[in-house]
């Protein structure tokens, strides 16, 4: 995670943007099995702490997509875990993520984090209702995506319930 740091905290080129994708990908990929899972799992404070503003700084869409994936990734480990201390560092970073971007797939993802904490977590289901309240509101009604929009309105419809 030490070399996402020093790539994310420069201003990229379009290879630095590539080469960030892969390895964010293959970061994601890494949760198709349960050692991976736990290697990623191991690492995942440094991780997020490197991942945290990234996406402001990401103008390549499929990294921005890629980085989502990982959130949501992290999401469902940190339900298979139970860990709820990390789950709310996870749902806070998604919130942030959520705010910046205007990307659909990665908005979709991020809403999806949402609903993945908020169900297994009480602690994450209080918070999102403050964190993430009014931007998935909106989305659900201005979503760019069909998909966007109904899962924003099922994530809100349960966080309000």
């Amino acid at each position: 995670a030490a070399g996402l740091y020093t790539v994310f905290a420069q201003p990229m080129t379009r290879a630095d943007e590539i080469n960030a994708m892969m390895g964010v990908r293959a970061l994601a990929n890494a949760f198709a099995d349960a050692a991976g899972v736990d290697m990623v799992w191991a690492a995942r404070k440094p991780l997020l702490d490197a991942l945290d503003g990234s996406w402001a700084v990401a103008t390549n869409k499929s990294l921005v997509v890629a980085l989502s994936n990982l959130y949501l990734n992290l999401a469902i480990a940190a339900t298979a875990k139970n860990d709820d201390d990390q789950a709310l560092g996870i749902l806070s970073a998604a919130s942030r993520f959520l705010d910046h971007t205007d990307n659909a797939d990665a908005q979709l993802r991020l809403v999806n984090v949402f609903g993945v904490l908020a169900a297994k977590f009480q602690l994450c289901r209080d918070s999102a209702r403050v964190l993430g309240d009014e931007t998935i509101v909106i989305l659900g009604i201005q979503g760019q995506t069909e998909a966007v929009k109904k899962a924003a309105k099922e994530v809100g419809a349960f966080l309000s319930a």
